[in-house]
């Protein structure tokens, strides 16, 4: 055989005659894809291997088609393949890698900006007096004391057994600090709980968006840094609300009725820590029926909500009858029939939303999406929750009072965190694909914008009291030496602080005194009472600061210069810039 004819090639036959025409079909096939209104970018590279030629279209127009059939490739994109990377790596950590990534972020960041509140201040007055009824709950308990035990119950917005021990015994670990990050405890679970909550619900990108709001808002920052009974009733209900929807997943109807029992038994602890957490109960029974109510039916998930309800206050009556009536006469003052303010409500809500108001916008937004997206119970679902974020707003203003609104708000904007988390996310389902990433990016930068207001907001509310470490140091050794009786605006701090020092004598709070004037023969409060008992020498020790009681400020001042036996023994700073708080003492 020639050479020629050697190295000439064969004629393909057989069955493979057709590949060229199945290669045409699929190139057809996919450049219809492409061609769709919906825009999706080409779902393969058609070029050809190195060293390969491709195949030629039969149709005469082929130059034509060449650009949308093999498409330049663009180069990879190193931010998502480092975020990849980032990812793999996180996964593979033990005991860490088992939480999601964006939550772990937001837990990072949310404990971060308590964190840095945690020592910035000194005891807030609410602080101050329940880890002091901690302590003495603890020595009733220990060492059979009954000072004060029976009296706070009455005037104790939430069971005085219940948060105040264990906020004393963090404090009697590590002080205050200790204190506050058992509170940061409470609002890092909480944060947690949202995010299994509203992965259940909608989904897990609506999850990260919810617990990257909830941390970077001003009233979790706050609460996150504050040793009351305020995070830990909001974890209960929390707690409450996960278990509820948890049980969606159970397929027995024991399981589905046994976590309901328990939800309802976190509700009855939640509004035993804090009367006012009771304003959301409805909140979480409500949640607890709507989401029962695609995988069990109406009729069943109503009987489950009942079940919940029931448990709830079973365990509440039980509660109410073991405190008796104390525990009965403090529901009602703190919390039933509380005292109406002055302040007016345009005022009220103005606050509420500095403090709430980007959470309540995006859940109204995400409230109607699920009018055109969502089923009836989704859209049940989401007005719910997003009308949980003004009832502490409206409550306060029926009452005009602005007392504890900056913690309150943070009850309703956990549950409205849920779905303002769905409104991000459905941002980038709602403009074309090619833009869904920058639409994440808008989320991500609404929720910086939302976490710089919340830094300062809460960096602001924090260091609005004053700090009572000179005042501190100036009373000590003075109630030390004289004993009491003493009056004191900052009453709830010196308590706190001296808690271990041994006087006699109860100290006198500045707002509850009373004293009989034998001059009109009747007993009287306030300013008058404390003017009278200074005049009758029957304080030894006044303390007085006039950014926390300023009408008594200058009639207590200046009968305690022009009444003999009184000396000025120190100044320190107030909330108010020119007028310092003073220490007065009678002798030396």
């Amino acid at each position: 055989m020639s050479t020629t004819a050697r190295n000439a090639p064969e004629p393909y036959t057989g069955p493979d005659t057709s590949a060229q025409l199945i290669a045409l079909q699929q190139l057809e096939h996919i450049a219809a894809l492409q061609r769709e209104p919906s825009g999706r970018a080409a779902l393969f590279d058609l070029r050809p291997e190195a060293g390969t030629q491709a195949p030629q279209a039969p149709w005469s127009d082929a130059e034509a088609y060449a650009p949308v059939l093999a498409p330049e490739r663009k180069p990879a994109r190193h931010g998502r393949d480092d975020l990849r990377r980032l990812l793999d790596r996180w996964q593979r950590l033990p005991l860490l890698g088992r939480l999601p990534f964006p939550l772990a972020a937001a837990l990072l960041v949310q404990a971060a900006l308590s964190l840095r509140l945690v020592w910035s201040n000194t005891a807030f007055a609410d602080e101050a007096l329940y880890l002091w009824a901690g302590h003495m709950e603890w020595d009733h308990w220990l060492h059979g004391l009954s000072l004060a035990h029976d009296a706070m119950p009455t005037y104790f917005s939430g069971v005085p057994a219940i948060y105040p021990p264990l906020g004393a015994l963090a404090d009697s670990l590590g002080g205050l600090a200790a204190a506050r990050v058992l509170s940061l405890l409470f609002m890092l679970g909480a944060t947690c709980l949202l995010y299994a909550t509203t992965r259940r619900l909608f989904s897990p990108k609506s999850a990260a968006f919810a617990v990257a709001l909830f941390a970077c808002t001003g009233p979790t920052q706050f609460l996150g840094a504050l040793a009351t009974y305020d995070a830990m009733a909001l974890f209960l209900l929390a707690l409450a609300t996960w278990t509820a929807v948890r049980a969606t997943a159970c397929r027995s109807v024991t399981r589905v009725t046994l976590l309901m029992l328990l939800a309802g038994a976190a509700v009855a602890l939640a509004d035993a820590a804090k009367y006012a957490s009771t304003l959301f109960d409805p909140v979480v029974f409500g949640v607890a029926a709507l989401a029962l109510w695609r995988p069990w039916g109406l009729r069943r998930a109503v009987a489950a909500a009942g079940a919940m309800l029931a448990a709830t206050v079973v365990l509440a009556a039980a509660g109410v009858w073991a405190g008796g009536r104390p525990l009965w006469t403090g529901i009602t003052t703190t919390t039933l029939t509380r005292v109406s303010g002055a302040t007016p409500i345009p005022e009220v809500l103005f606050d509420s939303g500095k403090w709430i108001g980007p959470v309540a916008f995006l859940a109204m937004c995400g409230a109607l999406g699920t009018v055109w997206s969502r089923g009836l119970q989704h859209r049940l679902l989401a007005a719910l929750l997003t009308l949980a974020v003004f009832l502490a707003p409206v409550e306060q203003a029926r009452i005009h009072t602005l007392t504890s609104l900056f913690k309150h708000v943070d009850y309703g904007g956990w549950f409205a965190c849920i779905v303002a988390g769905y409104a991000l996310s459905a941002f980038a389902r709602a403009v074309p694909a090619v833009k869904a990433a920058a639409a994440d990016r808008v989320g991500a930068v609404t929720v910086a914008l939302a976490g710089v207001a919340g830094f300062a907001l809460a960096g602001a509310h924090f260091a609005g009291w004053p700090n009572t470490t000179q005042m501190i140091t100036q009373i000590a050794p003075v109630i030390a030496r004289t004993q009491c009786p003493c009056m004191a605006t900052q009453s709830n701090a010196i308590d706190y602080y001296l808690h271990e020092t041994s006087y006699s004598g109860q100290l006198k709070n500045a707002f509850s005194f009373r004293y009989w004037d034998w001059r009109i023969h009747r007993e009287v409060g306030g300013a008058p009472a404390i003017v009278a008992a200074i005049e009758a020498h029957y304080l030894t020790v006044v303390e007085i600061d006039p950014s926390q009681d300023p009408a008594a400020y200058l009639p207590v001042t200046h009968i305690l210069e022009i009444t003999p036996g009184y000396t000025l023994v120190g100044k320190s700073p107030s909330g108010n810039p020119h007028e310092p708080a003073e220490v007065w003492v009678l002798g030396r």
